[in-house]
């Protein structure tokens, strides 16, 4: 009798494992084709279990009803705090919502309860990322390291967060690792490129850069760094196709300056202050200094006179360094035929310079005979 009962429980068992298996299975034909609208219905009618819930709550989170989802997903912690599932879709929600203390505080939950889940780990990392928390940030991508040097992402994060802090070294020691596990990704490629550059190895980075050629598009932000490269390797004519190809999507005050001073180096004076003067007109930079030092030394190599005054003058309002106006005295000195202006302007240089001026000998002596000059021209 008491076999026959064993029977008959297990028969039942079985029969009743069979029938939640078999209304189970449109289900899962419909997650498999990914019509979680479809799946989250046929669910409607299935007795309410975990795994009914925990689906629906993907199904809800699939079909972006996140509201919803994050309902069912903490009514399930309510029961199991230690529910994986739960804690990782609701750290995705609020990510994606940018309630990102509540996503750290689920992916940490997670990370407690597997901390050797690289997976897990890199989730976290990218919260922190996204929160500014850079310390936290590079020391989880570190234990994902550590756990899988192999590991690309965590490779290019830690090169990213060192690039950022200005450690370019260590930056490019990261992108050098990656790129010996795959010499063909695109985004390791522009990795080195980038950290190439900052390294001031613009050879390197050129030759990066153009093994990107006829696969993407490079940003105005790779093309500003391919087209100075090229400025310093002497490349002058592809430094200034690629900077003029640049214009057409940005005119910003570096593309101007690059290109003049490309033109420079090529002796095309005409162009070089073209450019030098849409820099000065784009620029909202203390470089503005740097551009009218130049524009004044090209217009003094060709005469223009009367444009140095202006520049030296102008290096001086952005800079504040009173040698700018000593060389704004000399050009006047040759430029105005009354010598006066010439006289005021070495006062000036001598009563901004002080005791410290570097040229105040040469400026009094400038000053005296300049004197004398208008003196016997009267």
């Amino acid at each position: 009798m008491q076999n026959y009962l064993t029977f008959l429980f297990l028969l039942f068992f079985t029969m009743d494992i069979y029938a939640q298996d078999h209304s189970w299975l449109p289900v899962q034909n419909a997650l498999s084709d990914q019509d979680f609208a479809l799946a989250l219905k046929l669910m409607e009618d299935l007795p309410r279990s975990d795994r009914v819930l925990e689906k629906s709550a993907f199904c809800l989170y699939q079909l972006g009803e996140w509201k919803d989802a994050k309902v069912i997903y903490e009514k399930i912690l309510e029961s199991d705090s230690m529910h994986l599932q739960s804690h990782l879709y609701l750290g995705t929600i609020y990510t994606q919502e940018s309630n990102l203390p509540k996503a750290v505080l689920h992916f940490r939950h997670i990370v407690d309860l597997d901390s050797s889940n690289t997976y897990y780990l890199k989730s976290l990392a990218a919260v922190y990322e996204r929160a500014n928390l850079v310390r936290d940030a590079h020391a989880t991508y570190q234990k994902v390291h550590r756990l899988n040097p192999r590991d690309m992402s965590a490779l290019l994060h830690l090169s990213s967060i060192w690039f950022d802090q200005k450690e370019y070294e260590l930056a490019d020691s990261f992108a050098t690792l990656a790129y010996r596990l795959d010499t063909s990704n695109l985004q390791v490629i522009l990795t080195k490129a980038r950290c190439s550059y900052s390294l001031k190895q613009y050879s390197e980075a050129v030759t990066f850069f153009k093994r990107t050629k006829g696969q993407i598009d490079l940003s105005p932000f790779y093309q500003k760094m391919l087209g100075y490269a090229y400025l310093q390797v002497d490349s002058l004519d592809q430094a200034i196709f690629v900077l003029s190809n640049l214009l057409y999507q940005e005119q910003s005050e570096y593309t101007y300056s690059y290109l003049a001073k490309a033109y420079a180096l090529k002796e095309d004076w005409s162009r070089a202050i073209e450019f030098y003067e849409l820099a000065v007109e784009a620029g909202l930079s203390t470089n503005l200094e740097q551009y009218h030092l130049a524009l004044a030394k090209l217009n003094e190599e060709h005469g223009k006179l009367r444009d140095v005054v202006i520049h030296f003058d102008e290096a001086f309002h952005y800079s504040g360094n009173p040698d700018y106006i000593f060389y704004k005295a000399q050009a006047a000195e040759n430029y105005y035929k009354d010598k006066q202006v010439a006289v005021a302007q070495y006062q000036r240089y001598l009563q901004l310079s002080g005791t410290q001026a570097t040229y105040g000998d040469f400026a009094r002596d400038r000053i005296q005979i300049l004197k004398e000059y208008i003196h016997q021209s009267r």
